[in-house]
């Protein structure tokens, strides 16, 4: 990619007439088609067609480079989505061994593989802070791994707190000291991004004696619902026997039974660390953050763009000098788990197809968690997402764009190319609308 990048850039350069024949780094097409050096689309093609004898050649071969650059660009991009990676399973259909059958292997699969950095017995396992990283980084912050054996894992497995000293801090403290197979990742995953109500169902249907616990075979089984998964693929293939967060919920042996106020109770503890992780990130350790860093809390992991929503809240006095809490932020991210239940409470409001007010919103958000948002929370959350400027919200556009951000650096899949084309198109508009 940077190697094509790199010559378009030096097309771009001598074409809109630059002295230097290469560009210092790699070419960005995104955001907004601006060249590392500071060139944007509009001066370049200003410098090309203006001067010299052969302007209409170089704005002509110029636009070529130009097309060809994002025609690359949308091509790279898509390799996700069109180019499914596929492994090697033994099918058993006709009963044959060492027949081999593609399976498509999913972004969370990919995920886990990305951030895992735990190696024992040939396979990649996550950390505690490979966990923590994949739910609030974009990428690892490091490409190394560590080899665990036998008398590490005794160690780190006889080291784990019980759940009666469980906290919100269970995972930080462990942070490397820690091993969690990919069937752990999934459900601290949708832990996550899953209301309460979801669990505590699945819970009852599994507590088949109605003593309101359940064992280790109870809870696998509870897992799998929660989780949605079928047919185990090879990434949850493991020969580990006790991850940290089994030993963490049932003892060293797996043999004690969990009762639905502790998993709720761990489940809480979860939220509350990432969500705190996340607005520390930001805060930087203080007790507030601003609209602005809240509005890129909330579309770190979505395609929504940044630049033109903090350019919003820079127009407004009122927002840009908001105050919120983390207390405020982790009732809208209680929200957020919810979404289900709240898109269905504001069907009552969006059912004419009219956009929906402030005062709407925060009577949709007391139906769906049983608490109205702090008002100058929903103003902000308005601002973010009123692209016309008429104080309304539509509800189909915040409803998708929180979704993304729900899945935690696991973009919605996009089903048709059309969505990166939009993507480009929304760039050049916002390039030419600047001019």
């Amino acid at each position: 990619k940077n190697m094509a990048a790199k010559g378009c850039g030096v097309l771009v350069s001598f074409l809109s007439g630059s002295r230097s024949s290469l560009f210092t780094g790699p070419m960005r097409v995104r955001p907004c088609l601006r060249f590392n050096r500071g060139y944007s689309l509009s001066t370049v093609f200003q410098r090309a067609s203006s001067g010299g004898k052969m302007n209409w050649v170089r704005s002509a071969m110029l636009a070529t480079s130009v097309g060809i650059s994002c025609m690359y660009y949308i091509r790279w991009k898509s390799r996700d989505i069109e180019t499914p990676t596929v492994l090697p399973q033994i099918s058993a259909d006709d009963g044959k061994e060492g027949e081999e059958k593609e399976k498509k292997v999913t972004k969370r699969e990919l995920r886990y593989q990305d951030f895992a950095s735990v190696m024992y017995e040939g396979e990649m396992y996550m950390s505690p802070k490979d966990f923590l990283e994949s739910v609030t980084q974009d990428e690892p912050r490091s490409a190394g791994y560590q080899v665990m054996d036998d008398r590490i894992l005794s160690k780190i497995i006889k080291d784990v707190p019980p759940l009666s000293k469980g906290s919100s801090h269970f995972f930080r403290d462990l942070w490397n000291d820690g091993i969690l197979t990919y069937a752990d990742y999934l459900f601290l995953l949708t832990a996550l991004i899953k209301p309460r109500k979801q669990f505590e169902i699945v819970f009852r249907m599994i507590d088949v004696d109605g003593n309101d616990t359940v064992d280790l075979e109870e809870f696998e089984q509870m897992q799998k619902t929660v989780t949605r998964r079928r047919n185990t693929t090879s990434v949850e293939q493991s020969k580990l026997r006790q991850s940290t967060l089994i030993t963490h919920l049932f003892g060293s042996k797996g043999n004690k039974k969990l009762s639905s106020n502790d998993l709720f109770k761990f489940i809480d503890d979860l939220q509350t660390e990432v969500r705190d992780m996340e607005f520390n990130k930001y805060s930087l350790g203080g007790p507030t953050i601003n609209a602005e860093q809240f509005a890129e809390i909330l579309l770190q992991h979505t395609n929504y763009d940044l630049q033109e929503v903090r350019k919003r809240l820079h127009r407004e006095h009122e927002i840009s000098d908001t105050s919120i809490s983390f207390e405020q932020y982790s009732d809208f991210c209680q929200l957020l788990s919810a979404l289900d239940d709240f898109q269905i409470a504001m069907t009552m409001f969006t059912i004419a197809g009219k956009p929906v007010s402030e005062d709407e919103f925060s009577r949709a958000s007391q139906v769906a968690i049983g608490k109205s948002l702090d008002t100058k929370v929903i103003h902000t959350v308005f601002k973010i997402f009123d692209l016309d400027g008429d104080g309304k919200l539509s509800d189909k556009e915040f409803i998708s764009v929180m979704k993304n951000w729900q899945v935690r650096g696991m973009k919605l899949k996009q089903t048709k190319r059309e969505g990166l084309w939009a993507e480009f198109k929304t760039c050049v508009k916002l390039e030419m609308r600047n001019q």
